[in-house]
């Protein structure tokens, strides 16, 4: 909503309603006296930088999870096939494109790839093409909004993500949960959340051959994939509902009545 648009969706009305909320948001943010709490280091910065506001206005408190909804059900634990999953509105911000140009590399290296596509959005008519241009369509299933991800999270081996803006990125830490690796683009939020080596694999933007090489590491190292999952489940642990219920509670209270 903040950010620039591009000049080809000058002409669509969601743009212009972000415009309009964009400015009336920058308008009450420069005066309000309150204290905003920033999912992520990377919006901490954005809100000191772009809206003026002091670290001291700033606290970073992370989005929580469901725990009691996100963990293991058991693996795919199929040796023959890869099964990749991406989770996210399908737009031009979720970079589904990216991904699916991995499995294209992935599919040319000779190795069995599967990806699910979870989301709706008005790209999906363009992520079908893109797959069929490819040569791929037949390893992509576009499966639409869906009440339950955890089920398709947990049915798979590695959550892909490749976002171009992400304020915290919520399905890398549900996916971890679920005790599934993550490969990602390293930016924004989401490149707060992913350690290298530790709960997944996190590359530079445009390196798609850095992203492709992480899902074949994870793919032959069966030791360093388990490695890898237990860390990302207990990574997660520490974003569960309770937890965040008590640090925002404790965060009003010493915000309300510094003398605590």
């Amino acid at each position: 909503m903040l950010r620039k648009p591009d000049f080809s969706q000058l002409l669509k009305r969601d743009t212009w309603w972000n415009m309009y909320s964009k400015r009336r948001l920058l308008e009450n943010y420069t005066v309000c006296n309150n204290h905003f709490i920033c999912v992520s280091d990377y919006i901490k910065e954005f809100v000191e930088n772009d809206l003026g506001m002091e670290p001291s206005q700033c606290t970073v408190i992370n989005n929580p999870i469901d725990t009691h909804r996100f963990y293991p059900t058991g693996s795919s634990n199929n040796t023959k096939i890869l099964k990749l999953i991406t989770v996210g509105k399908l737009n031009l911000n979720k970079n589904q494109k990216y991904i699916l140009t991995v499995v294209k590399r992935l599919v040319d290296l000779g190795i069995n790839t599967e990806l699910t596509v979870v989301g709706d959005g008005d790209q999906m008519d363009s992520l079908r093409s893109f797959s069929t241009s490819l040569s791929i369509s037949d390893r992509v299933k576009f499966v639409g909004s869906v009440e339950a991800p955890e089920t398709y999270i947990n049915q798979s081996d590695i959550l892909l993500h490749a976002s171009i803006f992400e304020a915290f990125g919520l399905v890398l830490i549900e996916a971890m949960a679920c005790g599934k690796p993550v490969v990602c683009i390293d930016r924004g939020g989401q490149g707060e959340i992913v350690r290298n080596g530790y709960n997944g694999f996190k590359t530079k933007p445009d390196d798609v051959n850095a992203f492709v090489e992480a899902i074949v590491r994870l793919r032959n190292d069966k030791q360093l994939y388990n490695q890898i999952s237990t860390n990302a489940l207990e990574y997660s642990s520490e974003f569960g509902l309770e937890a965040y219920g008590a640090t925002i509670i404790d965060f009003y209270q010493r915000l309300t009545n510094p003398a605590i």
